[in-house]
């Protein structure tokens, strides 16, 4: 699957233009492993991170750039999904509760499915990259706080 895109960019001593070619290969063409680890349920964060998030029909909407994990516990506190955007400009960040999101792997990839109302990609208020919240918001996919 190839991906083209087109960055512009005012930068304070002029115009600058960058055109991107970006390609992403499959899972197993990276060489990583879409199996377990070990015998149990669990999986790598590098195969995590990076993943793409669908609608339930199956339409690219996002990626994975992250998670928050509670030390104590080792549990997922919440997913960073990355929305919009080429190479991180312009690009939201989302705060989404694992609740919101289903992991799906079959034989060659795997990607997570948004249970819930994408339109809170588009029109969500996101978080401030440099500022990453305590905790989930609750409300994704329920309502969209624009």
């Amino acid at each position: 699957e190839k991906k083209q895109g087109r960055v512009e960019a005012n930068i304070d001593t002029g115009r600058t233009e960058i055109s991107v070619d970006v390609q992403r290969k499959p899972a197993a063409d990276r060489g990583d492993s879409t199996t377990k680890v070990g015998s149990g349920n669990g999986y790598r964060a590098s195969l995590l991170i990076g993943s793409v998030v669908k609608n339930e029909a199956g339409k690219d909407l996002a990626s994975i750039k992250d998670f928050v994990v509670v030390m104590a516990t080792g549990k997922i506190r919440y997913y960073a999904v990355s929305s919009g955007g080429v190479l991180g400009i312009g690009e939201k960040l989302f705060a989404v509760p694992i609740r919101s999101l289903s992991f799906h792997v079959n034989d060659r990839t795997h990607y997570f499915v948004l249970m819930g109302d994408e339109k809170a990609l588009e029109t969500g208020k996101g978080f401030d990259p440099a500022h990453w919240p305590k905790d989930a918001d609750g409300t994704f996919g329920v309502t969209v706080n624009p």
